[in-house]
């Protein structure tokens, strides 16, 4: 499918959710208990909302784009986090994260060449060959570990991903969105996006502090897409000090439930800081949650070549202001 191509009989979520769906073998064949069902035009339309005055942060938010199937579907997942937490360090301490996390990617060719901080830390090596790149942030290098098609739930990142590039190019040829320059140039040169995909299982007591995905390696002039499955929990944002009296609100909270889809564009990465909170006593008490993280970072070999690339995906064209 031409990514910039339209499809206007229907909203994008409409489409892709069923896509998805279709596309992704974890699902094939496990009956009619407990099936996702897609969910109405009207449902699924997407919810924009800008973060500052003149709209150069915005969030996207689609409820119930893509529901866990079934509880075998979710269990299947959940199954595959890591045993253990992966260290961190904050201000020049050692930490552990607090939930479990796995970074996985869709690159094409390259070999690894040195052990990651992770892997030098518990004496071990990953005999996966497999991984190929690594990614830097919070004082430690992780790997990435390439998607195997072979394996059901790589494959549905790979689907993610796929359907994050048609996504956010329906919202481009929509209207919703406007892309920089550099951006579709990036789509015509590789045909692709978005490159790897950062899965968090979370318990009930497990959450993440507030921090920017605003890496080095990040590519920042395309969105980033999150989606849910399984137990809802809340979602903040809040400006970062600088641009505090700038932003429509000094805080944002969204609740991420079963399927709901997170788009944060524009200048978001740069001008926000977002956290899952810990459960609070009046909260629901839900189950496990997992996200799904789609992201465009650099390739190595690339780095250079994204020199140019950093003007950001603009504002939504409706919200736009004149400065």
């Amino acid at each position: 499918m031409d990514a910039f191509s339209a499809h206007r009989s229907a909203p994008p979520a409409t489409a892709l959710s069923k896509a998805l769906l279709e596309s992704s073998s974890i699902f094939c064949n496990r009956g009619t208990a407990g099936a996702t069902t897609i969910k109405s035009t009207a449902q699924l339309l997407p919810k924009h909302i800008p973060l500052t005055k003149s709209s150069s942060s915005w969030i996207i938010h689609i409820p119930k784009f893509f529901c866990s199937p079934s509880q075998q579907a979710f269990k299947q997942v959940w199954k595959t986090h890591p045993s253990g937490y992966h260290p961190i360090k904050v201000y020049g301490k050692k930490f552990e994260e607090n939930r479990y996390s796995q970074l996985y990617s869709i690159f094409d060719g390259g070999s690894k060449t040195e052990d990651s901080d992770e892997e030098k830390s518990t004496g071990t090596r990953t005999n996966d060959n497999r991984i190929q790149e690594s990614y830097t942030y919070s004082g430690t290098t992780r790997p990435f570990i390439p998607c195997d098609p072979c394996k059901e739930e790589e494959l549905f990142i790979m689907t993610l991903c796929e359907v994050a590039d048609n996504l956010v190019s329906q919202l481009i040829n929509d209207g919703i969105v406007k892309a920089s320059p550099s951006t579709i140039r990036q789509k015509k040169q590789s045909n692709q996006l978005y490159n790897c995909c950062l899965i968090n299982w979370y318990q009930p007591e497990h959450h993440i502090g507030l921090h920017s995905d605003d890496e080095a390696k990040m590519d920042l002039s395309v969105p980033i897409l999150s989606l849910s499955w399984g137990g809802p929990r809340r979602f903040l944002l809040r400006p970062k000090p600088t641009l505090q009296q700038h932003a429509l609100s000094p805080v944002h909270e969204i609740l991420l439930k079963d399927g709901d889809l997170l788009i944060m564009g524009g200048k978001c990465q740069e001008e926000f800081k977002h956290e899952v909170p810990r459960i609070r006593k009046r909260d629901v008490i839900a189950g496990n949650r997992i996200s799904w993280t789609i992201r465009c970072v650099k390739r190595s070999k690339d780095a250079n070549a994204y020199g140019d690339m950093q003007d950001n995906i603009s504002t939504p064209r409706a919200k736009r202001r004149k400065k």
